[in-house]
C-alpha cells in the first residue's frame, strides 16, 4: 500500500491534473467541432470522436507514468533507495502498475462521463434516426477500453524493466498499441481484397503468425453498440473478451516480475 500511495502522490506532484484538464478540454473541443460540422447523426459523430480521443490519450498518459515511475527511477538510481524497504521487488513493480492502472481507469471513467454529458446537452430537439446510448452500452464500451489500457500498461511495465533507455518504453509501447489494435483489421482487409498488396497471401500468412503473439485489442473496441444503440452489435459471448486482456496482462507482469527480481543494478 505504501508504494501505491507513493505513486499517487508522485502523479499529483508531476502535474498530472493539469495534463488531464488540458486533455479533457481538447476532447470536448474535438467532440463539439465534430457535432457542429457533421451533416448527419451529429451526436453519433461527437461521441465517436470523443471515444477515439479517450482511447488514445488516456493509455498514452498511463504509459508515460510507467516510464516516469519505473524506467526513469532506475535511470536516476533512485531505485536503490526504493529497494531498501522490506518488501520484494515484485511487490514494488506490481504496486506501481496497480496505481497507474487505477489512475488510468478513473481518468477514463471521468472523461467518458463528461463526454456523455456534452453529447446529451448537444442533442437539443433534433431526433436522430439511430440515437446514441449513453447508459449501459457506453459503460460497457468504457469497461473494455479499460481492459485495452490494462494490456498496454502491462506491456509498458515489462519494457520498463528490460529497457536500458527510458524513452524506448514510450516509443515501443505506442507501437505495440497501434499494432495490437489494427492487426486483425488489416488481416480482414487482406482477406477481402487480395489486390491491396503484392503477394497478399504470403503477407497475410506472416501476419497470421504475428496474431498468436500480439493480443487483438481491436476486439475490445465496442463503441458501435453505444453509437447506434444496438445491443446486438456486442459480441456474444463476452467472456473471451474479458479473459484475453487479463491473460496477456498477467503474462506480461509475470515476465516483468521475473526479470526484475534477477536484474542487476549498477
Amino acid at each position: 500500500m505504501a508504494d501505491f500511495r507513493c505513486v499517487l502522490l508522485l502523479a499529483y506532484r508531476s502535474r498530472m491534473l493539469a495534463t488531464v484538464a488540458l486533455g479533457m478540454a481538447a476532447m470536448l473541443l474535438i467532440a463539439w467541432l465534430g457535432y457542429q460540422f457533421s451533416g448527419r447523426q451529429p451526436q453519433t459523430v461527437a461521441l465517436d470522436l470523443g471515444i477515439s480521443f479517450i482511447r488514445v490519450f488516456v493509455p498514452v498518459l498511463g504509459v508515460l507514468q510507467i516510464q516516469d515511475f519505473v524506467a526513469r527511477e532506475v535511470e536516476r538510481r533512485l531505485i536503490f533507495t526504493s529497494l531498501t524497504y522490506p518488501r520484494s521487488r515484485s511487490i514494488f513493480l506490481l504496486a506501481r502498475y496497480a496505481a497507474v492502472l487505477f489512475l488510468t481507469a478513473v481518468t477514463m471513467i471521468i472523461f467518458t462521463a463528461v463526454l456523455a454529458i456534452l453529447v446529451k446537452s448537444l442533442g437539443g430537439t433534433y431526433q436522430q434516426g439511430t440515437p446514441v446510448n449513453l447508459g449501459g452500452q457506453l459503460a460497457t464500451s468504457t469497461l473494455f477500453s479499460i481492459g485495452d489500457a490494462m494490456v498496454v500498461i502491462a506491456f509498458a511495465t515489462f519494457l520498463a524493466v528490460v529497457a536500458t533507455v527510458p524513452n524506448l518504453v514510450f516509443l515501443v509501447s505506442i507501437g505495440f498499441m497501434v499494432v495490437a489494435r489494427s492487426l486483425s483489421g488489416v488481416i480482414q482487409l487482406l482477406y477481402a481484397d487480395n489486390t491491396l498488396v503484392t503477394a497478399a497471401e504470403h503477407y497475410r500468412a506472416g501476419l497470421e503468425w504475428l496474431r498468436y503473439l500480439v493480443p487483438d485489442l481491436g476486439m475490445l473496441d465496442l463503441r458501435r453498440a453505444a453509437l447506434y444503440d444496438q445491443a446486438g452489435l456486442l459480441p456474444d459471448p463476452l467472456w473471451p473478451l474479458i479473459g484475453m486482456p487479463l491473460a496477456y496482462a498477467v503474462l506480461l507482469l509475470a515476465l516483468g516480475c521475473w526479470k526484475f527480481e534477477r536484474r542487476q543494478f549498477s
